[in-house]
Formats: C-alpha cells, sequence, structure tokens
C-alpha cells in the first residue's frame, strides 16, 4: 500500500512533462505554419505593403510657358522657389507639430486648420509658398521634429516689369470649386494656380506644362530620408504677343497718375502695339496668393486698378466718331469732297440748341475742313441729312 502511493507522484511527474513538451511542439508547429503563411502565401502582398509605406510620391507643379513680346522680350517668366507642404497621415501628433511651424513661419493655427479640414489625410496639403532663405534653413534644421512636413522646390511666376502691361498679362489665382468642375478632366486638381485675367486666363492650357514628380524614401515617422527618383516638370508653350515692351513703357510713363487707357494699333494688320489702363496693379501680389489686406485694397480702391479701362469700361465715342460721319456721307451721296456748310457756332434740334467748341464758329467748311478743324456743327448736319435709320 505504501509503495503503491510512493509511485504515483513520477508518474504524474511524467505525465505533466509530455503534455508540456507536446504543448511546446503544437506551438512551435503552429508558429512555424502561421510564418510559413505569411513569408510564402502572404509575402508578396506584405511587401508591397511595407514598400509603399516605405516610399512616398510628392507631386511637383508644372513650369509655366513664357511670355514674350513681339522682339522677342522675355516679359513673363517662372523662378525657382522653395515650397512647405504637409502629409497629416504621416504625422502623429498634429497638437503638437502646429505650434513649431506656426511659432517661426508666417502662417497661422487657424490657417493650418482650415487647411486641414478642406483637404484629405492622404493628400499633400500646400501651407507656404515662396519661403526665404531663413524659413527654408528653419525647416531643414528642425526636419527631425516636424514629420509629415516637408520642403519641395517650385516655379513661382514672375511679371518682370511689375505694373507695366499687368491688364494684358493678368494674374495668377488658386483654382476655385467652379473652374474646377470644368477642367478637372484636363488634370488640374485642388491647389493648382491657374489664369484668372488677361492673357494668362484666355491661353491658360498653351502656357500651362506637365507636372513632375518625386519619390522618395521616408522613415516610420514620415521623414524625409533620400530620393528614390525624380520625374521633372516639363514647361509650358511660350506665349508670343504683338506688344512692344518700348513703346508699352513710353506709354504708360505719359499716362503716370491719372485714370484712362491708351491704345496704340498698328493701321496695317490691326496688331496691338500698346495697351495701358491706369491706375495699375502689379500681378505679383498675386503668385503665392494675395493676402485678404491685399487684395481689400485693390477691390475697395475708387479708382478701381482692377479694371481694364480699354475694353472693360464704356465711354462716349468724342469726335473720334466724326470719321464716321464723314465716311459715310460721303459713301451715301449725301455730300462731296467741296461740300460746304455754314457754321455759325450754333446747330438748334427740336427744342435744344447744341454749341460747337468753336465759339462763333467755323464760316463755311467741307468734309476736310471739319475734321481738321473739328467742327462740331458740320457733323451734326450731317447726322441729321443721314438720318437714324442710316447711321444705324
Amino acid at each position: 500500500m505504501s509503495q503503491q502511493l510512493h509511485s504515483n507522484p513520477g508518474e504524474e511527474t511524467r505525465r505533466r512533462l509530455v503534455v508540456l513538451i507536446a504543448g511546446f511542439v503544437l506551438f512551435f508547429v503552429v508558429l512555424m505554419l502561421r510564418m510559413w503563411y505569411l513569408q510564402v502565401i502572404e509575402g508578396e502582398r506584405f511587401a508591397t505593403l511595407s514598400q509603399s509605406n516605405r516610399l512616398r510620391i510628392i507631386p511637383q507643379r508644372d513650369i509655366r510657358g513664357q511670355i514674350l513680346d513681339r522682339h522677342g522680350k522675355v516679359v513673363v517668366d517662372s523662378r525657382r522657389s522653395f515650397a512647405l507642404s504637409l502629409l497629416p497621415e504621416e504625422t502623429p501628433n498634429l497638437d503638437l507639430l502646429i505650434p513649431r511651424l506656426t511659432d517661426r513661419l508666417p502662417i497661422g493655427w487657424e490657417e493650418v486648420e482650415a487647411k486641414l479640414k478642406s483637404g484629405y489625410a492622404y493628400r499633400t496639403i500646400h501651407l507656404l509658398k515662396d519661403l526665404t532663405r531663413e524659413q527654408v534653413a528653419y525647416v531643414v534644421e528642425h526636419r527631425w521634429d516636424l514629420p509629415g512636413v516637408f520642403l519641395d522646390v517650385e516655379h513661382v511666376r514672375h511679371y518682370k516689369h511689375g505694373e507695366i502691361a499687368s491688364h494684358i498679362f493678368g494674374y495668377l489665382g488658386e483654382i476655385n470649386d467652379e473652374q474646377l468642375k470644368e477642367a478637372r478632366e484636363y488634370g488640374y486638381r485642388l491647389g493648382d494656380y491657374v489664369g484668372q485675367a488677361g492673357v494668362e486666363k484666355t491661353y491658360e492650357r498653351a502656357l500651362r506644362g506637365t507636372k513632375g514628380a518625386r519619390e522618395v524614401e521616408v522613415d516610420a515617422l514620415g521623414r524625409e530620408l533620400q530620393l528614390v527618383q525624380k520625374r521633372e516638370p516639363a514647361p509650358g508653350g511660350n506665349l508670343v504677343l504683338t506688344l512692344d515692351l518700348d513703346l508699352q513703357q513710353l506709354v504708360e510713363e505719359v499716362m503716370a497718375g491719372q485714370a484712362g487707357s491708351i491704345v496704340v494699333v498698328d493701321p496695317r494688320n490691326g496688331e496691338i502695339l500698346a495697351m495701358a489702363s491706369k491706375p495699375a496693379y502689379d500681378p505679383n501680389l498675386f503668385v503665392t496668393g494675395i493676402s485678404p489686406a491685399s487684395w481689400m485694397r485693390l477691390i475697395k480702391d475708387p479708382k478701381k486698378p482692377l479694371q481694364n479701362r480699354a475694353i472693360q469700361a464704356q465711354y462716349a465715342p468724342g469726335s473720334t466718331y466724326k470719321i464716321i460721319m464723314a465716311t459715310a456721307a460721303l459713301e451715301e451721296g449725301i455730300i462731296n469732297p467741296k461740300t460746304t456748310v455754314h457754321c455759325n457756332g450754333l446747330f438748334p434740334f427740336g427744342n435744344r440748341v447744341f454749341k460747337d467748341w468753336k465759339k462763333g464758329g467755323h464760316g463755311p467748311v467741307n468734309v476736310h475742313t471739319a475734321l481738321v478743324q473739328s467742327c462740331d456743327v458740320f457733323f451734326y448736319t450731317m447726322g441729321q441729312r443721314l438720318g437714324i435709320d442710316t447711321i444705324a
């Protein structure tokens, strides 16, 4: 009886040991099977996921084509500049990141939050354009403290002569929702800059280039480690205008401090050699996004500097219409080159009397004399003889 009780603990220990060993064997078999499944069956899929986590494609803006005058002088081009962007999905703590940006860079907390709300976590958000050297140095120096933030080189529009011919060239602005609906099929995306006025708008698709991209390797926090490959953006087409830059500058000098417009046209072919509208504006204000304060100054200015007075305003034709009246009277046979009209300085019409600019009148004048002296009464008379239906 005592011997049987003495042998039971040994058998129990062996059973437990067998169970323990069997458990370990089963565990390692399951582990090996799982490893085999992950590495062999799912290996390719996880390799792809790992690669996509390690590599990031950063789009680069297109380079717009140059604008040149009739003599080949470059009047509008694009210059290299640094831009700052953010990829939210690579930023583990936005509340910690944003103060690091707003404390040293010209962007406010509210502005960053607004950009974040308007974008998507997996899409690049453009924060700042045209950074100074000091701002670039700060970002580079603190790049390990700014996960998901990266610098990129882009080309910013440059209007070489400031306000000169600004109404001809127009300006760029960020594409709006309405424009995006029509332009998305042509590859435009939110955040793109497009022509909003002038030839920049009229020839938008001709001037627009092809976007590029940078593929970079990043670490687990989204910080850029190295460049893998790069596709350079291609410039758009160049645009040659009939504009004569020297003549345009002369015309604008003549108009300095005044409001109005001057258009110089080649009578042989109708080419516009110069077109000035004053007051003007500097389109360089718009290239990186105009500030609210600058925009309000422009639109509230009573002299309306954004208005192209040469084509966007209505004016009484004045004495220029006398040429049309003279031509119509000759073509209709109302007069001939020798026909005279006596001008005494007054022209009664209905219950009103219209006065000539010259008190006492010009005396007897024919069509040539009337044009030379700009005789009002002569052309009032021509209008009466022609009649409204003929003039119309």
